[in-house]
């Protein structure tokens, strides 16, 4: 993460930003920039600490126009500090920004739907605290969505006895073996995570399957912290099938491999195919994995 205010090379060719007059000062430090992805509450943080010049006189004046020069130069930190976040197990934000050079441009611009949430002066007076949120859902999303609507999921033989659920649940904590590697793993989460069977060939759950509108609402999976986490039963129904992941797929470890007798049962009954439509899935993951506050 960055942790300082600094001149942007390679991401923004080209950047709109509406005017905004902003007064000189003249400060001993730049500003202190950390920030964070509380995955629990699919939001993303900035937290800036932007000192005040040593002789102020007038610390309301100064305050002022520290947090001008701060929204001023919001685009930029936003694109900056967001570039760490994993959007699926092959990338993130970086990574797409340098296969999609327009979206590093149109993160900075999500900028503007940055929800103020602290603004004080630290106890000594020296500096300026201020914090900013995004919600990932629908902000950064959509910037993902390339479907108008869902995919058709695969037809399976009924082999083995089913039955209806209202959801699928996905308990994913601890280490896993990672698929192709000689290497153990914890599932981390990703803004668009896929769920495999167990050869990681077969895809249960993947972007393009769910309906646009859902994965812009509130994402294609949620995540918890337990079993008896009230989110289960808000996302996927009191009466949800309920799987123990087997490994972990991709280079950031973020999509759980299911057993293919699970996959199967999952499928033999057509009416599940809807969970994955609706997006009707959690997967269980460790709370250290979840609020996250570097994305290295």
């Amino acid at each position: 993460m960055a942790t300082r205010f600094r001149i942007a090379t390679i991401l923004l060719t080209v950047l709109v930003v509406a005017p905004v007059t902003v007064f000189a000062q003249r400060i001993d430090e730049e500003p202190t920039i950390t920030s964070r992805v509380d995955w629990l509450s699919r939001s993303f943080h900035i937290d800036i600490q932007s000192p005040l010049p040593a002789d102020a006189r007038n610390h309301p004046a100064a305050a002022y126009t520290a947090e001008q020069n701060v929204r001023a130069e919001l685009p930029r930190i936003l694109q900056e500090e967001a570039a760490g976040i994993r959007v699926d197990s092959l990338h993130t934000l970086a990574e797409h920004y340098g296969q999609r050079p327009r979206l590093a441009v149109d993160v900075a611009r999500l900028s503007e739907e940055l929800v103020p949430t602290l603004n004080r002066h630290t106890p000594d007076l020296r500096a300026l605290q201020l914090s900013y949120s995004l919600q990932l859902y629908p902000h950064l999303a959509t910037l993902f969505i390339d479907h108008e609507r869902p995919r058709e999921l695969p037809r399976v033989i009924p082999w083995r006895p089913s039955r209806e659920f209202t959801g699928l649940v996905v308990y994913a904590r601890g280490l896993l073996p990672v698929h192709g590697e000689d290497r153990s793993a914890r599932v981390r989460p990703a803004l668009l995570p896929d769920i495999y069977s167990h050869d990681a060939t077969h895809v249960v759950l993947e972007t393009d399957r769910v309906r646009p509108e859902v994965i812009g609402a509130r994402g294609p999976v949620a995540y918890a912290t337990s079993a008896t986490d009230p989110i289960i039963e808000e996302r996927a129904g009191t009466r949800p099938m309920r799987i123990v992941a087997t490994g972990v797929f991709g280079r950031y470890a973020t999509d759980p491999i299911i057993s293919a007798g699970d996959a199967e049962v999952f499928f033999a009954e057509p009416a599940n195919q809807d969970i994955i439509r609706e997006g009707r899935v959690v997967i269980i993951l460790e709370q250290s994995v979840l609020e996250e506050s570097t994305l290295d």
